[in-house]
């Protein structure tokens, strides 16, 4: 090879270089979790503390790989589907100390600060009514994991991470019926996470664990 040729090479490949090493990392990459009481995982952005904000809105909850064991699974999915948005919201704006929670894009207006919710579920479970009667020590009970996703409209740039892993008591008594366990779930996770995100507003001092590695 050339002198010149040589040169060009050695100049092209440093600049290939230099941009893989400038090149932003994923937040994913950098992330380091750790676990409070209720969640089992939560990063927070240096310096976000959920305030500022005039209205959160949460978006439809996406179960994209989930699939339900049998048909009553199903229709119990589709009824967490339906009232997730909405309960989160209610229990953010009830319990997280924010002025106005929606599901709704339409009752954001466009001078107001929002913070936004994406909601993944990651593993879900009807519960089996038969096993809770006949093993019992919470055998069979309704199952729920998802991860969630803080941001302000560009979820590529996500202010703080979370997953709620719960199941049993957490929906409801032991006896009951499958379908109102289910219609819980999103409101105890809302109240959850809202006392949460109080306690982070307030400034109050947070009881920060090591998360279990998945």
């Amino acid at each position: 090879m050339k002198t010149s040729s040589l040169s060009r090479f050695i100049l092209i490949a440093g600049v290939v270089v230099s941009g893989l090493v400038s090149a932003p990392v994923h937040a994913a990459d950098e992330i380091e979790f750790q676990r409070v009481d209720k969640l089992d995982k939560i990063w927070l952005k240096d310096g976000f503390a959920f305030k500022g904000y005039d209205v959160l809105l949460v978006n439809k909850l996406t179960t994209e790989g989930i699939e339900p064991k049998d048909e009553k699974e199903a229709d119990r999915l589709k009824l967490l589907e339906r009232g997730y948005a909405d309960d989160m919201a209610r229990g953010l704006e009830r319990f997280g100390g924010f002025p106005k929670g929606t599901s709704k894009e339409s009752e954001v207006p466009a001078d107001k600060k929002k913070l936004v919710l994406d909601t993944k579920l990651l593993d879900f479970s009807r519960g089996s009514s038969a096993a809770r009667f006949g093993l019992g020590f919470g055998a069979g009970m309704p199952y729920i994991k998802i991860r969630g996703t803080f941001h302000e409209g560009d979820a590529s740039k996500p202010l703080a991470i979370f997953e709620m892993d719960e199941k049993g008591d957490w929906f409801g008594g032991g006896y009951s019926s499958n379908e109102s366990l289910q219609e819980k779930a999103s409101s105890e996770l809302g109240k959850d996470l809202g006392r949460f995100i109080e306690k982070v507003a307030n400034g109050e001092k947070i009881k920060w664990k090591k998360a279990k590695k998945d």
